[in-house]
């Protein structure tokens, strides 16, 4: 058997395994997860033919996955211009892989080349590598499996997941928001868009795309970026040392680690047993791995994709490099802010050490303008005045937040432990290395540095009155790619001084390396033993069940729900005004349930209406305001404030939820038709069967008229 065909086979084996795997575990289909399988194929690794050339041998396995995801995410972008020009979904995808099959016929479909050849060190990296990931896939696993998702982890998944709903049956773009009715917003909607894009092509449920598919192919995207960058940029380097330092994104100088890390392991050694070391897995969040929601893993990718990129650039050129950056605003808009401005001052401090800057100034050109156009066409025309942002000076802003935080203390511990490798590298080998000492990769920590320039020059600025905590929060999100990039330039300096540097000096930096990567291999094997063992301490849990019995009585197709209690379940119901679980778990409309993320002219007034519901009496004016807003349900939380006794036809009570439907004339009659308490486990599957063919468009128009006369 020639080895393209045995290549060829083993691979239509993975996905026939995959396929497998996504229909067990979802309780799908298996020629529809089948077919989903295969639009990852062809809209994925054969369209991103197009942003990585094929290479005149087959491509290696590394680079295949990171050109499979960035051919999903080129197709997702043609797929959000499909709806932003109201053409059909499908016509910008098609005219993707039509492009790709023109331009470079036969070598696009080539399988990449499977000859791996196992050593001890790759083992090793590997099984890192499974550990550090492990938290990714088994969240993944419990919230994708069954005919909805069983429990959420994470605040801001159940609210990526709407939006995967929403783009699923948009014909327009921005889609209609399905936490508040009639509200349009601008948001990055890459990843969601990549899992609509590809439920409305296989006809899988949404929750099934995301998580049984899409985020599993991002997880594995960050590590074959992680191994592809360690590849080009170090192979002199132990494989078993750089690849898991890449798959470590921390400390990333947002919020105290050091300090963290250095009480704990000093109890730890100084006699107090493994008890000191349960405080490391305390707060998981810190330790980057929690891996949700699904766009966190994309930006996640994004970094050593790009990275790798660049890596690459000089044998397979800068389109891959220009595409990533250019287009990484879509994932999430702080990662697309560091990268663009890094990659920048990269090339610039590149050109400028090689005295060659016309050379470079293609690729900044590329990059200004595919940022430019997805920019302009996505966030700009459609137009988001009550939400938008805007960018202003500001010394220190980053520094001067820490003070007030917890003082500078944290961060210089913070500082010490990103450069512990690199000083010692610097401090071990500097005698040894020479008149060779080679600084070929100071242009990198110029790129990691350019993050912690821009959060202490500039600070977003929200237009609403009670965003400035969200905006802060998404503001220093710019420095969550500094530790990956810092890393980079670790390895490359390592490589570089290498073969000059004598035995002790080896040891002394991958010793260093081992202290960097312990304590976050230690956190994720043991938040990943807590996630197999007991979910329900996983980060931010929720069991969505109790709301899913009650949903599963409500149609999703032409309802409004309202409903008394905005709080999101996870740590205690400590969030307010978000509420998310409602639009997310089956794609019901709300009429607003989420006033923490969407704000708009209306909303204090759907605030007020809505509050009608929390009194401890029925109001009089509760009948007028479902008539004037078009409201088909009421969801009552019992254990929430809600009127005493309620005068409507009573649809579901499990003793934590029930469900009534407003008596609004025949509309109202015929949205409730057929639905009764006793039909509730069937109306689960009903809603989860066939989700790509349903329509929220009723619903929406008739939340736009509300949003209207809301907003008057």
């Amino acid at each position: 058997m020639s080895t393209g065909i045995r290549d060829s086979f083993v691979l239509l084996l993975v996905a026939l395994t995959a396929a497998a795997g996504t229909s067990i575990a979802g309780g799908a289909s298996p020629l529809q997860s089948a077919l989903a399988i295969g639009l990852v194929f062809t809209l994925g690794y054969v369209a991103g033919a197009l942003v990585l050339p094929p290479p005149p041998e087959r491509e290696s396995i590394s680079l295949a996955v990171v050109r499979c995801v960035a051919g999903l995410f080129l197709s997702t972008v043609a797929f959000l211009f499909s709806l932003l020009l109201q053409l059909p979904w499908f016509v910008g995808p098609a005219a993707a892989f039509a492009a790709a099959v023109i331009g470079c016929r036969r070598s696009a479909f080539l399988p990449p080349r499977l000859n791996v050849r196992p050593t001890a060190g790759g083992a090793v990296a590997a099984l890192l590598g499974i550990v550090i990931l492990a938290p990714a896939f088994i969240t993944a696993l419990r919230m994708g499996s069954g005919p909805f998702p069983s429990v959420f982890f994470n605040v801001d998944t159940p609210y990526v997941l709407e939006k995967v709903h929403a783009l699923t049956t948009a014909t327009t773009y921005p889609p209609p928001s399905l936490g508040v009715a009639g509200g349009l917003t601008i948001n990055h909607y890459g990843v969601q868009g990549a899992a609509a894009l590809i439920a409305r092509g296989s006809g899988l449920a949404p929750h099934h795309v995301l998580f049984l598919i899409v985020m599993p192919l991002l997880t594995i995207g960050i590590a074959a970026g992680a191994a592809a960058l360690a590849s080009f940029l170090s192979p002199r380097v132990p494989v078993w040392a750089a690849v898991p330092l890449l798959l470590i994104p921390v400390p990333t100088l947002w919020y105290p680690f050091g300090a963290e890390i250095s009480w704990a392991l000093e109890k730890a050694f100084a006699g107090g047993g493994i008890g000191p070391l349960d405080r490391l897995t305390a707060s998981v969040e810190v330790w980057g791995v929690t891996f949700n929601p699904a766009t966190s893993l994309g930006s996640l990718f994004l970094v050593p994709a790009c990275l790798a990129a660049i890596a690459t650039a000089r044998s397979r050129g800068w389109r891959l490099a220009v595409f990533l950056v250019g287009t990484a605003i879509i994932v999430k808009a702080s990662t697309a802010v560091a990268l663009a401005a890094g990659f920048v001052v990269f090339l610039a401090c590149t050109g400028l050490m090689t005295r060659d800057l016309r050379t470079y100034v293609r690729p900044v050109l590329g990059v200004v303008a595919v940022f430019a156009v997805v920019y302009i066409a996505l966030f700009v025309v459609p137009g988001n005045p009550e939400n938008a942002s805007s960018v202003e000076p500001a010394l220190l802003y980053h520094l001067r937040m820490l003070v007030r935080r917890e003082g500078m203390y944290g961060f210089w511990r913070d500082v010490i432990w990103l450069f512990l490798p690199v000083a010692v590298l610097i401090a071990a080998g500097w005698r040894s290395a020479g008149s060779s000492r080679s600084w070929r990769s100071l242009p990198l920590l110029a790129f990691a540095g350019t993050p912690l320039i821009l959060v202490n020059a500039l600070h977003l600025v929200g237009g609403r009155p009670d965003g400035d905590a969200i905006i802060d929060q998404n503001w220093l999100q710019v420095l969550v790619p500094l530790a990956t990039i810092f890393h980079a330039f670790v390895l490359g300096l390592a490589n570089d001084w290498w073969p000059s540097i004598g035995r002790a000096a080896k040891a002394s930096f991958l010793a260093a390396i081992v202290l960097t990567i312990f304590p976050s291999v230690f956190v994720a094997g043991r938040y990943g033993r807590t996630l197999a063992r007991e979910p329900e301490r996983g980060h931010e849990y929720v069991d969505n069940r109790p709301l899913a019995a009650a949903l599963a009585a409500i149609p999703v197709a032409g309802t409004l729900i309202v409903t008394n209690d905005l709080r999101y379940p996870a740590d205690g119901f400590s969030r307010d005004d978000r509420q998310m679980q409602i639009p997310a778990l089956f794609g019901h409309t709300a009429f607003a349930v989420n006033f923490a993320y969407e704000h708009y002219g209306f909303s204090e007034a759907r605030r007020a209406a809505q509050n009608l519901v929390r009194a401890a009496e029925w109001d009089v004016r509760i009948a007028g305001a479902a008539r004037e807003h078009g409201w088909s349900h009421l969801l009552i939380r019992q254990d929430y404030p809600h009127p005493s006794s309620i005068p409507l036809p009573k649809l579901f009570d499990n003793g934590t939820y029930a469900v009534y439907r407003f008596d609004a004339g025949p509309e109202a009659t015929r949205l409730s038709t057929g639905t009764s308490p006793s039909d509730a486990a069937s109306r689960v599957s009903m809603a989860t069967a066939r989700p790509g063919r349903r329509t929220l468009q009723p619903a929406t128009r008739r939340g736009q008229e509300g949003a209207r006369q809301g907003g008057e």
